[in-house]
C-alpha cells in the first residue's frame, strides 16, 4: 500500500532512533504499582488473555510465570497511552485503540 510518501533522510533518522531505543517492556507488577486500582481482569482484557495467566504473572514464589515480551510490550504501550493521553493526537488514538 502506497501512501504517497517517500522514505527520506528524516525517516531514516527516525528509524535509527527507534531501532536504538530502550526496550519497551513493563511487568504486570509495575503497571499495577503505577496505576493503583487496575484489576487483574482489566490486565487480562488489555493483554487479551485469561485471568489465570495474569494470576500466574502476579503470584509470588515458585509458581510465578514471567510474561512474554509481547505482553510486556503491550503493557508498556498501554502505560504510555495512559500517561500521555492528553497529548496524543486523536488520529493516533483512533489508529491503535479503535476496533474498526
Amino acid at each position: 500500500m502506497r501512501n504517497g510518501r517517500s522514505f527520506g533522510e528524516w525517516e531514516q533518522q527516525l528509524l535509527e532512533r527507534f531501532a536504538n531505543r530502550r526496550p519497551l517492556a513493563l511487568t504486570p507488577q509495575q503497571l499495577a504499582e503505577k496505576w493503583p486500582g487496575i484489576s487483574r481482569n482489566q490486565i487480562a482484557m488489555l493483554c487479551q488473555t485469561d485471568i489465570s495467566r495474569v494470576n500466574r504473572w502476579l503470584t509470588q514464589g515458585r509458581s510465578q510465570e514471567k510474561p512474554s515480551p509481547y505482553y510486556s510490550q503491550t503493557l508498556a504501550l498501554f502505560d504510555i497511552f495512559l500517561e500521555f493521553h492528553e497529548q496524543l493526537p486523536a488520529p493516533l488514538i483512533s489508529r491503535y485503540c479503535d476496533c474498526d
